[in-house]
């Protein structure tokens, strides 16, 4: 038999749900087209959005970088690792540090960038001049420029060259175990053709007897051709005392001070003058709080004359004794005299005046044949007084006449005329308003800067770097024995024991009051009779160090002059 289907005939019913189901998978297969779709946008609009971000985020990096860099925040040249910005969970905490590496970014920086022409043409020219520093370095930029030398900021080629293979082995393998390290820079010293052999054998001389010792510039090498001398050094990080010497606070100082007083110690035991003591010759990094001493072009060693009076503190019992080669009080028969018209009988005084005008010590100014090494403790004095007033330059004299003035003004004649009695000179003076007694360093520095707390041991500390007799000048050791260095929290960076301190000194700090009131009520007794007065407080904008801290070293002033008169 032969089957025979049946097919159900069907109901309207059935058909409307035929037609339902239909309709569901049309619209269904719609539908999921139209997510599809919508996920893509969606897909898209958040890539856009990513994107947005990471430009944003990368820009703030950038600002980030630059605000740090203008707080003195990122770490030296030689660091591989640098800060950037990072976003935190945390809302309330804002934006944290955080290190990266950049081995692998090795596009040069701004500073070998922003190079100016005349630069490039001058570093060209000194290439060509000496073949084997073409060879061996890549000079990047100038960084300053004195009156016996200039300095330039390098590469080694070779050391650059292994960096960058070493770089290109870590891409390969991420196993690669050696360290790479950052660029190392150098500063190559240039020194002038015009300068003597001697004074360039005697700096490389007193360089090598101070290497290895901190605090002080070391000596890599020295480079010569025919009459080119180009002496090896490191590019040491540093800030511009400008930029730093009015912000700091009394541990800031400290801090400054015992850096630059270690370095002048390991000078003054083996009895080196530097002779050229000023902030732009101690490259200072306020971040490390540590600082280098260099240009040594004007170094000297002392005399055994001057070694022994510095041993031994012998007074001279009376100045014109037959030793003397010039007595205090001339003859006014200069006519009839028999030194007139004659060249033989005349005697002029040859003595070391080389350095910067405004840091000479009174010895130098009084042109004493032994000077020791107490000159520099001397210009250690003048940099914190100009801390301490907040005036850079403090002395700003033309002449050593000039500047002798200036002493008078707050040494008063008395001192000045003893001074210059123990160092068989005379002070001679018809200024009416230079006065008789002298003025305390607590009314200079009040008169200048009342907002700033100086303790009493600072003044104290100032009064014995300033004394004008070389012969009772503290020395470099002794000051680091000095109260005002030692008595301090050393590991306390915030100066929150400057704070305990002036809590628990009330009754000194009414007195430093008491004091301000009095040099304010004298200053404004004495303003009708300051017409003659040498003018102490000068604006910062003349100075006479205008390549303060941008120079590595060999930075000096057109103003040294060194076996003149």
């Amino acid at each position: 038999m032969s089957e025979i289907l049946y097919h159900k005939k069907k109901s309207k019913k059935d058909k409307k749900k035929l037609h339902k189901k239909s309709k569901k998978k049309s619209s269904n297969n719609s539908s999921n087209h139209h997510k599809k779709e919508h996920k893509k946008s969606k897909s898209s609009k958040k890539d856009k959005k990513n994107e947005d971000k990471k430009g944003k985020i990368n820009n703030n990096k950038k600002k980030y970088e630059l605000y740090i860099s203008k707080e003195n925040i990122i770490p030296n040249d030689n660091s591989k690792k640098k800060y950037v910005l990072r976003n935190s969970k945390d809302k309330k905490k804002g934006p944290s540090l955080e290190y990266y590496d950049v081995d692998n970014l090795d596009s040069s920086s701004s500073e070998e960038n922003e190079v100016s022409e005349s630069i490039k043409e001058e570093i060209r020219t000194l290439l060509d001049d000496i073949p084997e520093l073409k060879s061996k370095y890549q000079i990047l930029n100038k960084t300053g420029e004195g009156t016996f030398s200039s300095v330039y900021k390098a590469l080694r080629i070779d050391e650059e060259r292994k960096r960058k293979e070493r770089i290109k082995k870590k891409k390969e393998n991420k196993y690669y175990a050696k360290k790479i390290k950052g660029k190392k820079y150098y500063a190559l010293k240039r020194i002038y053709a015009t300068s003597s052999p001697q004074r360039i054998e005697n700096e490389i001389s007193i360089l090598h007897d101070l290497r290895k010792k901190s605090n002080i510039v070391s000596i890599y090498g020295c480079v010569r051709y025919e009459d080119q001398v180009i002496l090896v050094l490191p590019y040491i990080q540093h800030n511009d005392f400008r930029n730093y010497f009015n912000t700091m606070t009394m541990n800031d100082i400290r801090y400054y001070m015992i850096s630059i007083l270690t370095a002048l110690k390991h000078c003054h035991e083996l009895y080196i003058m530097h002779r050229d003591i000023k902030p732009s010759n101690f490259l200072y990094d306020v971040k490390n709080r540590t600082g280098v001493l260099v240009d040594f072009g004007l170094a000297q060693r002392m005399d055994e004359a001057a070694i022994k009076s510095s041993k031994v503190n012998k007074r001279i019992s009376h100045i014109n004794n037959s030793n003397n080669k010039r007595p205090l009080i001339e003859s006014n028969n200069n006519i009839n005299s028999e030194s007139f018209n004659n060249k033989k009988l005349k005697t002029t005084i040859r003595a070391n005046r080389a350095g910067t005008r405004g840091f000479r010590a009174p010895e130098v100014l009084f042109k004493c044949v032994h000077q020791t090494v107490a000159i520099d403790v001397w210009s250690v004095g003048v940099i914190l007084l100009s801390i301490f007033s907040q005036r850079f330059p403090f002395f700003n004299s033309n002449d050593d006449y000039e500047a002798l003035l200036e002493l008078g003004c707050i040494f008063g004649r008395k001192k000045m005329k003893y001074v210059a009695y123990m160092l068989e000179r005379t002070y001679e003076t018809n200024i009416p308003s230079i006065q008789e007694k002298p003025l305390t360093f607590k009314e200079l520095v009040y008169n200048l800067n009342p907002d700033m707390y100086i303790p009493n041991e600072g003044f104290d500390f100032l009064s014995r770097l300033l004394t004008l007799d070389p012969k009772t000048r503290i020395t470099a050791k002794d000051a680091l024995k000095h109260p005002f260095l030692v008595n301090f929290d050393k590991e306390n960076n915030s100066d929150n024991d400057e704070l305990n301190n002036n809590n628990n000194n009330n009754n000194n700090n009414e007195d430093d009051e008491d004091d301000k009131k009095k040099i304010k009520n004298n200053g404004n007794n004495n303003n009708s009779n300051n017409d003659n007065v040498i003018n102490i407080d000068e604006n910062d904008d003349n100075n006479n160090d205008s390549n303060d801290g941008n120079n590595n070293d060999g930075n000096k002033n057109e103003e040294k002059n060194e076996n003149n008169e």
